[in-house]
C-alpha cells in the first residue's frame, strides 16, 4: 500500500516538475489511487465478514438440519411447551419456526423457545446394556440363593470357595447372557443433537 503511494507522489512530481502535464492530470492520479484504496478497503472488510459468519455457523449441524425430512422421528426439548422432551415426527422449518407432527396434528414452535433438537439416526441393540444389568441382577441374585442353600445344606453347594462366590460366578455367566439376549432384541433410538441455527438481525 505504502508503495503504491509513493508511486503516485513521485509520478505527480515528475509530472509537475518536467511541465509535461497539467494540474488535472495530478489530480487525476491522486483520485485514482484513492478510488483504488476505497475498493481495497471494501473487499477487505467484506472479507472479514464473510470469515466470521463462516467460522460462526456450524455447518455440519446446520446441515442435519437442513437435511431433516417430513415424517423423521425428533426429540424436541422445549421448557415454554412441554414438560419433558418430547417425541414426535418431523414436518418443516423456515427461518425462525419448526413445525411437528404430534399424532397427525401440527403445532408450531419458534426456534428461540427450542432448548434442544434431537434425531433418531437410528435404532440399536442394547446388548452391552443387557449383559451388564444381567449380570449384576443374576450375580447377586444367583449369589445370595446359593449362600443360603450353603449355609442351610452343611456346605455341600461350596465351588472351591464359600457357596456365594460360586454362586455369584454362575449367576454373572448366566444373567450376563440373558441379558445380552433381549438387550440385543431391544431396540432403542440412537439420538443425534443437532446444534439450532437461529436468525440472526443484521
Amino acid at each position: 500500500m505504502y508503495q503504491k503511494l509513493l508511486a503516485v507522489v513521485f509520478h505527480c512530481v515528475i509530472a509537475v516538475r518536467g511541465g509535461r502535464v497539467k494540474s488535472n492530470v495530478v489530480m487525476h492520479l491522486i483520485n485514482n489511487y484513492h478510488m483504488r484504496l476505497i475498493v481495497m478497503k471494501k473487499i477487505f472488510f467484506s472479507l472479514i465478514f464473510f470469515l466470521i459468519l463462516f467460522f460462526s455457523f456450524p455447518s455440519k449441524q446446520f446441515a442435519q438440519l437442513a437435511s431433516l425430512s417430513r415424517g423423521d422421528r425428533i426429540r424436541i426439548t422445549s421448557q415454554e411447551y412441554f414438560y419433558q422432551p418430547l417425541v414426535c415426527k418431523f414436518d418443516q422449518i423456515n427461518l425462525d419456526t419448526m413445525a411437528i407432527n404430534i399424532s397427525s396434528k401440527i403445532i408450531f414452535i419458534p426456534l428461540g423457545q427450542i432448548q434442544r433438537i434431537e434425531f433418531s439416526e437410528s435404532l440399536k441393540h442394547n446388548t452391552v446394556n443387557g449383559a451388564i444389568l444381567g449380570s449384576i441382577f443374576g450375580g447377586i441374585s444367583l449369589g445370595i440363593t446359593m449362600y443360603l442353600i450353603n449355609e442351610n445344606s452343611g456346605g455341600w453347594s461350596k465351588v472351591g470357595q464359600p457357596g456365594f462366590w460360586g454362586g455369584l460366578i454362575s449367576g454373572v455367566l448366566i444373567g450376563g447372557g440373558i441379558g445380552a439376549i433381549i438387550g440385543y432384541n431391544y431396540l432403542t433410538d440412537d439420538w443425534q443433537e443437532i446444534r439450532i441455527i437461529k436468525r440472526i438481525e443484521l
